[in-house]
């Protein structure tokens, strides 16, 4: 699970206050917040500072959203201490921290050339599945000759790309799990709005 704790030794400042302030509610309306925050970072394409260009703009400008399961396997934990904000995807670690990427079974990656090949992966499972239902119908289906590339084509017509063949796939680092500036005004904000309520 790939995750970010708010501890309550962030807000030194309220340290003497009574330790039924400090409590599981108070702890989730942080969560709360913290995940909507995750989701706008998320859907806004907000990069965090210094973060690297990706093919996100070819691709739909959809990064980290593109099935919108990431968006949606947002939760928190609440403890009586601290909330911790994740996802137990488990793709994410990869998509926060970036990495490298390495077929573990076959030769090569197979990464879908686009949302037409993804759809059919959604459809057949494996791209060995994709392949037979496209010759199934008619397709022609096979391997470029720089090897870099799976190809087809209905009888006739111009060979498009199914599948780019990869040895490894660098992944950049997209942190979405993060506490940026916005985030640094208003929970203390949360946590003021509880105290007043509270005493």
């Amino acid at each position: 699970m790939i995750k970010l704790e708010v501890k309550m030794e962030a807000l030194k400042t309220l340290q003497d206050m009574p330790k039924k302030v400090f409590s599981t509610p108070l702890m989730r309306e942080i969560g709360t917040y913290m995940v909507s925050s995750t989701q706008r970072k998320i859907t806004s394409n907000i990069p965090p500072a210094n973060a690297p260009l990706t093919q996100a703009v070819k691709q739909s400008n959809l990064t980290l959203r593109d099935t919108g399961r990431l968006l949606s396997s947002i939760t928190y934990l609440a403890y009586p201490h601290q909330v911790i904000v994740g996802t137990n995807l488990i793709y994410a670690p990869i998509q926060q921290l970036g990495g490298t990427i390495k077929p573990r079974k076959a030769k090569k990656l197979w990464i879908p050339a686009g949302a037409h090949t993804r759809k059919l992966l959604r459809r057949y499972g494996t791209p060995q599945g994709v392949i037979e239902g496209l010759r199934a119908v008619g397709y022609r289906v096979w391997i470029s000759k720089s090897k870099r590339a799976v190809l087809y084509a209905k009888k006739g017509g111009s060979p498009q790309v199914l599948f780019i063949l990869k040895d490894q796939v660098d992944i950049p680092a997209r942190p979405f799990l993060r506490v940026d500036e916005k985030d640094e005004k208003i929970v203390p904000e949360i946590v003021k709005d509880f105290v007043l309520r509270a005493v």
